[in-house]
C-alpha cells in the first residue's frame, strides 16, 4: 500500500487515543461536551479563523501550545464563549479542570467552544461534564465526541485515513463541524485531528497549514467567518516510523494523507451547509495568477443568484461569468469557457465558450443538475494557474 485508504472510524482510530462524548445541560438536548484524551504529549498544530473577533479559547490555545505539545482536548457545545465578560477566564479554568481531570499540565490542554455567543459558560455544567467525560473515554468513544461538538449540523463528520510512512502503517482521524453558510477561512467550523505518525512539530505545523489551504480555505458560501473556526492535530508518534525530520519522502505520504482527510471532511461541511444540500464543485483553469484563479472559483460557488439557478436545474452560464467577472479576479471577459459535468454521469455539456453561448442540449444539463454532486469547470484561457472551490446547491425541487 502506498497510497490513502479511507477507513471508518475517526480520532481515536490512530494509536494512543481515547475520547468521549457526554451530556452535561449546555444544549437542550443531545451531548454537548467532548474530550480526546492522548496517553502522552504530543506534536501539536493548529490554523485558526483569521476573523479579527477572536473567541476566548482561541485565545486561549494559542498561549498553551506555545510549548509545541498537548494531551487533550476539550470542546462544548451550545455556547461559544465568545464576545463574553470572564470569557479567558473561563477557558483557563476549562483547562485547568481537564488538566486535574486527566492528571496532566493545563497547559497541555487545547480548549474549543461553539454555539451562542455572548452567552456565559454554566461553568458548574461544564465541571461535572469533564469529569463524567474523563471517566468515559476509550478507543469506542469516537462517535460519541463527534456528537458532542454538533450545533446545527444535520449528521456527524468522522473520518480516518490509513497510509504507509516507509513500510510502517499510519494513520489519521478527524471529527468535524461546520454548518449554515460558511465562507473561507473556516467559517462556523471546528476540526479536531490525531495521527500516531512520529514527526517533528515545525513540519507537522507545515503540513497542516498546506492541508487547511487545499481543503477548508477552499469553501465558499457566503456568510462571514466564525471567531471560533479552528483545526488541530495532534501526533503521538507511536505509529513506530522512523521520525520524519525533513520534507523526504515520508513527509510527502504524511502531507498527501492529511490533505486527502481534510478534504473529504470539507466538501462533507460544504454538503451539510444546506438542508438536504448537494455538493457544489467550481474548477477554473488558465487563470493568469493563482488568485485570480481562487477568486474566479470562490466568486461562483458564493454566488447566490447562482446557486439559486443552479438548484432549479437553470444552466445559468450567463450569471457565472458574470460573477467571475465581478469577483476581483484578472481576467479576459469575453475568453472564458464554461462547461457542466457531475461524477455520477458519463456526459458533459459544453455551456458557452469565449463568452458566447453554445447550442447546447438544454435537456441533458437540466438532467446533470439533478445529481447529488455538480461540477462547474471554467476555462479563462488566460494563463497557467488552476484552483477549486466547494459550494452546496439546494435540493432537487419537488414537482
Amino acid at each position: 500500500m502506498n497510497c490513502t485508504k479511507f477507513i471508518t472510524g475517526g480520532i481515536t482510530c490512530p494509536k494512543g487515543f481515547e475520547a468521549a462524548g457526554v451530556s452535561c445541560g449546555m444544549k437542550s438536548q443531545g451531548k454537548d461536551l467532548m474530550l480526546i484524551t492522548a496517553q502522552k504529549p504530543c506534536a501539536v498544530a493548529a490554523v485558526y479563523t483569521k476573523n479579527a473577533v477572536k473567541g476566548a479559547p482561541l485565545t486561549v490555545t494559542a498561549q498553551n501550545i506555545l510549548h509545541g505539545r498537548a494531551q487533550a482536548v476539550v470542546c462544548n457545545s451550545g455556547i461559544a464563549n465568545c464576545c463574553v465578560e470572564g470569557g479567558v477566564a473561563a477557558a483557563k479554568k476549562i483547562c485547568s479542570l481537564t488538566a486535574k481531570a486527566l492528571h496532566i499540565p493545563p497547559e497541555d490542554v487545547i480548549v474549543a467552544s461553539t454555539g451562542e455567543m455572548g452567552v456565559p459558560l454554566p461553568m458548574d455544567r461544564v465541571e461535572a461534564g469533564i469529569g463524567e467525560a474523563a471517566g468515559a473515554c476509550s478507543r469506542e468513544g469516537g462517535h460519541d465526541a463527534a456528537l458532542a461538538i454538533l450545533t446545527d449540523d444535520p449528521t456527524p463528520k468522522e473520518l480516518a485515513v490509513e497510509f504507509l510512512v516507509g513500510d510502517v502503517p499510519c494513520y489519521i482521524g478527524g471529527v468535524a463541524k461546520g454548518s449554515g453558510l460558511l465562507r473561507p477561512n473556516m467559517a462556523t467550523m471546528l476540526c479536531f485531528l490525531t495521527s500516531d505518525v512520529n514527526i517533528h512539530p515545525e513540519l507537522l505545523d507545515r503540513a497542516l497549514k498546506e492541508a487547511v489551504e487545499k481543503s477548508f480555505h477552499c469553501m465558499a458560501l457566503g456568510g462571514i467567518p466564525s471567531p471560533n473556526d479552528m483545526v488541530t492535530i495532534l501526533s503521538s508518534g507511536m505509529a513506530g516510523n522512523g521520525k520524519i525530520t525533513d520534507l523526504g519522502d515520508g513527509y510527502q505520504a504524511f502531507c498527501q494523507a492529511l490533505s486527502a482527510l481534510c478534504l473529504e471532511l470539507a466538501k462533507w461541511m460544504a454538503k451539510d451547509s444546506r438542508p438536504g444540500g448537494r455538493l457544489l464543485t467550481c474548477q477554473v483553469h488558465a487563470a493568469r495568477t493563482e488568485t485570480d484563479a481562487l477568486l474566479a472559483a470562490k466568486a461562483v460557488t458564493s454566488c447566490s443568484r447562482v446557486v439559486e439557478a443552479l438548484s432549479k436545474g437553470i444552466p445559468c452560464w450567463t450569471d457565472i461569468v458574470c460573477a467571475i467577472g465581478g469577483s476581483g479576479a484578472n481576467v479576459d471577459g469575453g475568453a472564458m469557457d464554461v462547461s457542466l459535468s457531475s461524477p455520477a454521469s458519463e456526459e458533459t455539456v459544453h455551456l458557452c465558450s469565449g463568452c458566447t453561448s453554445l447550442f447546447f442540449d438544454v435537456q441533458k444539463a437540466h438532467d446533470l443538475l439533478k445529481e447529488s454532486e455538480i461540477i462547474l469547470s471554467v476555462d479563462c484561457n488566460d494563463g497557467f494557474f488552476d484552483a477549486v472551490s466547494y459550494g452546496c446547491l439546494d435540493p432537487v425541487p419537488e414537482l
